[in-house]
């Protein structure tokens, strides 16, 4: 939601499941109703939209979507298994020269950090080395303040802010 208050349009998304696979996936239909609620309580203007998506989709053949120039992610990864999906959803919505801010786990004695790691060395592989990873501070306030910096500043270089 914070690059939803620098940016003109955005779309935050979450698996969430539909009520016709809810049952069979375990996944809580709720996650997109709490994510619409959490924007219109937080919401500080701009345009700012929900959709479900599933990463799965985006390793389909001929699977068409929107690209965007900034993609967000927040603790995206709890298993092995997501890694490849995750990676194929990336590359399918960033846009040439797009910009990934990956928030995640600093502490290397976490699952999560390693799966993270793992995603990032194959995001290098793919995109030929053109990947660099910048350390956010690990203090809240001043990582989120950072990041709001930092997606301004890019949104401002592309001429969008």
């Amino acid at each position: 939601l914070s690059a939803a208050q620098i940016a003109g349009s955005t779309v935050l998304s979450d698996w969430g499941g539909e009520l016709d696979d809810a049952v069979d996936s375990g996944q809580p239909l709720e996650l997109l109703e709490n994510l619409r609620f959490n924007v219109q309580c937080n919401s500080g203007g701009g345009d700012t939209s929900v959709t479900r998506l599933d990463w799965n989709d985006c390793l389909k053949r001929g699977f068409g979507c929107e690209k965007f120039d900034l993609v967000v992610g927040s603790d995206l990864l709890y298993d092995e298994i997501a890694i490849k999906p995750l990676l194929a959803a990336v590359l399918t919505h960033l846009a040439p020269g797009g910009r990934l801010f990956l928030m995640c786990p600093a502490d290397p004695l976490l699952s999560r950090y390693i799966l993270n790691e793992r995603f990032v060395s194959l995001l290098r592989e793919l995109e030929g080395g053109r990947v660099t990873v910048e350390a956010l501070r690990l203090d809240y306030a001043e990582s989120v303040t950072q990041l709001r910096a930092d997606i301004a500043k890019d949104l401002a270089g592309r001429g969008q802010g």
